[in-house]
């Protein structure tokens, strides 16, 4: 399946990068990655070791944390875009 040359974050795809979490969060990606170590965050791994969140878990651990987000990162009146 072509990509068009759009990163994974500006695509409609349900799952999301460490690397997009962590700006949507004004942190670095290593934080992310501890943030699922952890168990905060849910992810799940790729064959090669990259991570991806689910937009939806990703939203959850938002409200949990009681951390704001861009409005523009929202799409359809709250999931994470």
């Amino acid at each position: 399946m072509a990509n068009s040359g759009k990163k994974l974050e500006e695509q409609d795809s349900e799952y999301l990068t460490t690397g997009a979490v962590a700006r949507c969060c004004g942190v670095s990606k290593m934080t992310v990655l501890r943030w699922i170590e952890e168990g905060h965050l849910k992810a799940f791994r790729l064959p090669k070791g990259h991570n991806r969140i689910r937009r939806a878990d990703f939203s959850e651990f938002l409200a949990e944390h009681g951390m704001p987000v861009h409005k523009q990162m929202f799409k359809d009146g709250g999931s994470v875009k």
